[in-house]
């Protein structure tokens, strides 16, 4: 039997369309990967005053961001994690989300109904964490997958008090559960995330490792008077070289977390270049993995790197897209990070604004080491618990270091 040219043709064209639709759709390249080096995309519509409570807790939720509070980075998720107000500001002890791919807030916590109660306890009546501000003290812990605040000032609603509690926010469970109290507390602690070890480094005139993994806190740095009275530094690890590296309010400090045995003295550097990261007061400080630099950021379009072996900071000047806003007045600390999934950075200065992302370098991303698996019990974490009163090395609100607030 003969087919006649037409019929076959058509048979032809019929399974290569069939063909063509099994083939999976190509990816959309969305606005973050179609960001050139230099360049800025802003997130319409991307204000966390969309997700507040309803009621709105006593106080201003934009003091969530605005009263020197900061935010750490889910890079399990890809989200944007933000926690923060207390004093006189606002009560709201709520936990945010800004995830990286839908590019919406989320609320991930309800927010304390009963805000009174024993404000040197650190919580509230209902046993959770008390609003406070939370300056560079927050960070996410992928070896537990927890979001934490270690130790606390500036709590709702004197402002006065300090609290040596470690309050995280356990993902599995959607619960806050308490671990072990940090060693130092007070205004404006820092801490960094070190993914190499999988270990935190907190505190401020003197730095304690934190294990997740064993729930216990061990070596210190040498104490450092002039850190201790600087406010506005913004802690980052350098996890290639095993560095923890401080800026802000005109200095530049490393640590080396390499050495397991002798003093870890920090070391202010002698910086050249564009200085200008240093005169911020708790700058943005995020670090590359695919440039393998520390990257600064107070609010505007330009970034700024550290080249450690030269101790030389570069300007980055922004070539295109949009200009983010003028950093908050009162710091930017953790809500700029490094999006390794994206090879982008992500910024917010106030939630009545929009969120930001920057495009440093070429390239599609480099994840950060590994942290050890960990098998933590956390502490039961009741109403009515102990405070840290009294105890030795801390600065808490009755020991001898703890300085009542002094920038409002």
């Amino acid at each position: 039997m003969r087919v006649s040219p037409s019929i076959a043709l058509n048979s032809i064209f019929t399974a290569a369309s069939l063909a063509m639709l099994a083939l999976p759709a190509p990816v959309a390249a969305g606005p973050l990967e179609d960001l050139k080096p230099g360049e800025w995309y802003e997130v319409p519509d991307s204000h966390l005053d969309a997700v507040k409570p309803n009621p709105v807790p006593p106080g201003n939720p934009q003091a969530v961001m605005d009263a020197w509070s900061g935010g750490a980075f889910d890079g399990k998720r890809g989200r944007l994690l933000v926690w923060g107000g207390g004093h006189g500001d606002y009560s709201g002890n709520e936990l945010y989300a800004f995830d990286v791919e839908s590019l919406k807030w989320s609320r991930l916590s309800a927010a304390s109904t009963d805000v009174g109660g024993d404000e040197k306890s650190g919580t509230y009546p209902d046993g959770l964490p008390r609003s406070r501000h939370t300056y560079n003290s927050i960070q996410y812990l992928p070896g537990i997958d927890r979001f934490c605040a270690f130790g606390a000032a500036g709590m709702y609603p004197s402002g006065q008090l300090g609290t040596a509690r470690t309050d995280c926010f356990d993902f599995a469970t959607s619960k806050w559960v308490r671990m072990a109290d940090t060693k130092t507390n007070g205004i404006a602690n820092f801490s960094a995330y070190d993914p190499v070890s999988g270990a935190l480094w907190a505190g401020k005139g003197t730095l304690t490792r934190f294990d997740p993994a064993n729930d216990s806190w061990g070596k210190q740095t040498e104490f450092d008077n002039d850190i201790e009275w600087t406010n506005y530094l913004t802690l980052e690890a350098d996890p290639d070289r095993r560095l923890l590296v401080a800026v802000g309010a005109g200095h530049t400090y490393t640590y080396d977390i390499s050495n397991t045995v002798g003093p870890i003295v920090p070391k202010a550097l002698a910086t050249k270049g564009d200085t200008t990261i240093e005169a911020a007061g708790g700058p943005g400080l995020a670090y590359d993995p695919v440039g393998k630099r520390i990257t600064g950021w107070a609010g505007g379009g330009d970034v700024f790197t550290l080249d450690i072996g030269d101790n030389r900071w570069t300007r980055h000047a922004r070539t295109g897209g949009a200009t983010p806003t003028a950093a908050n007045a009162n710091c930017t600390y953790g809500r700029f990070r490094y999006v390794p999934s994206k090879h982008v950075f992500i910024a917010v200065n106030r939630t009545a604004e929009n969120v930001f992302f920057y495009k440093l370098s070429a390239g599609t991303g480099a994840s950060f080491p590994k942290p050890r698996k960990a098998g933590v019990t956390p502490t039961p974490d009741p109403a009515g618990v102990r405070d840290a009163e009294g105890r030795s090395g801390s600065r808490n609100h009755a020991g001898p270091h703890y300085r009542r607030v002094t920038h409002r």
